[in-house]
């Protein structure tokens, strides 16, 4: 569609209501997670406010890892001898660290903490559904697209915790509302400012989220390139924008680079457990990586058969709107919005090998079994989202136009709300 289309449309007032209402769901359900759940939960939560108070104690960009602490059970207001495993960027612990008080009395002070992580995912959401509002076309995929974002458990979840994948998720939306500005409007200044910041969002919130984000980037202008020459073509000044975005978003790794030696600092001596059991054979612990991933996608218990089967089918749907737009069956406009989910689905494809190699390692090394986890996928999330709108809204027929989406909310409203505790 070309831009004066999209400057005419004007959205229904149910399309408004539907954003709306997701939004509010979304609002309603991580602020219930984060008075409800119990502190700290298991997503590294007081290892997240540790760092956050470290850096509120000892002012630093680049933190120094070595001396990182952990705040003391039973009451966390004091520092005690055990040692903090994170080694993420500085940013979202400065951002959190506003928030937290002076006096040592007052500590943990983690509630006002979880509802800033409240705004930060909504503001993700926020940011996904006026895209989706923009340059989506059909109802039904306004629908979907509201409906697999909000109701995604782990987002629900972890929007109202203590934790960076808040940061990285609105990192990836922003990225989302500028690809999709790239895809539907060409290659203006605002889609590249989108991504960018989004890209420098996501590389200062954790290592991974800028590795798929920046691979979604570069593969959703390769489609493009590849599909048609865009009618605005990439000037100087977009390229660039994007280019200074990389280098901010490689600064804290060429710094661990640099003092460390590696990207991140090694914390495996945090892990090693010598009696653990090994998957020797790579193809064993395949099979549990796929599984775990997959098992995590409501909280960091397994998910039941339904849950699960509900992610397959989300991800079906999205596989079904990248397909169908490489094959040439959608509307143009659709088509454009397929191209995102195609660059989603080969980031996630590209990124994947590499975390199994990574975690395999760790697992040889250590014994532990935690590496694969679903939530670090969550900023490339919006991607899917939209192919599985674009998917359901193709697949669906006459009989199903009500069905089908109907179905998702109820099946992912299922696997949102009974979500068992991080």
């Amino acid at each position: 569609m070309i831009e004066g289309d999209l400057a005419r449309r004007k959205q229904s007032p149910w399309v408004v209501a539907i954003y709306l209402a997701f939004l509010m769901a979304h609002v309603a359900l991580s602020s219930q997670r984060a008075t409800q759940w119990v502190f700290p939960n298991s997503t590294d939560e007081i290892q997240h406010l540790s760092l956050a108070y470290h850096l509120k104690e000892k002012p630093a960009l680049f933190p120094k890892y070595e001396d990182l602490g952990l705040l003391a059970a039973p009451d966390y207001k004091e520092w005690g001898g055990q040692g903090n495993y994170l080694v993420h960027p500085s940013l979202y612990y400065h951002l959190i660290g506003l928030l937290l008080p002076e006096d040592e009395t007052q500590r943990p002070a983690y509630l006002k903490v979880r509802f800033a992580n409240v705004v930060l995912s909504s503001l993700a959401l926020l940011a996904i559904f006026w895209a989706g509002g923009t340059y989506l076309g059909d109802p039904r995929q306004h629908l979907i697209l509201a409906t697999v974002v909000a109701l995604c458990p782990m987002i629900g979840g972890l929007g109202g915790q203590i934790n960076n994948d808040n940061l990285a998720l609105l990192g990836g939306a922003l990225v989302f509302v500028g690809l999709a500005g790239l895809v539907r409007r060409g290659a203006g200044l605002p889609a590249a400012a989108a991504m960018a910041l989004g890209f420098a969002l996501g590389c200062w919130a954790k290592l991974i989220a800028g590795v798929l984000l920046g691979a979604w980037v570069l593969l959703v202008h390769v489609f493009v390139l590849m599909r048609r020459a865009p009618e605005k073509k990439p000037g100087a000044v977009y390229w660039s924008i994007l280019g200074v975005a990389l280098v901010i978003g490689a600064l804290p790794y060429a710094h661990n680079l640099l003092v460390y030696g590696s990207p991140l600092y090694d914390t495996t001596h945090f892990y090693i457990d010598e009696d653990a059991p090994r998957m020797i054979a790579l193809v064993d612990y395949m099979g549990w990586f796929f599984y775990a991933l997959a098992a995590s996608w409501v909280t960091n218990q397994p998910a039941d058969a339904l849950q699960m089967a509900t992610l397959v089918l989300v991800l079906v749907l999205s596989v079904a709107g990248a397909w169908k737009g490489i094959a040439g069956t959608l509307r143009e406009e659709d088509t454009a919005i397929s191209i995102l989910a195609a660059g989603a689905i080969g980031a996630v494809l590209l990124v994947i090998p590499i975390h199994l190699a990574y975690a395999y390692g760790m697992h040889l090394d250590t014994g532990i079994l935690g590496g694969p986890v679903f939530r670090y996928y969550l900023p490339i999330w919006p991607g899917l989202a939209a192919g599985a709108a674009v998917g359901g809204a193709a697949l669906a027929s006459q009989r199903m136009q009500r069905i089908l989406p109907a179905s998702l909310i109820l099946l992912l409203a299922y696997s949102a709300i009974f979500a068992p505790a991080l």
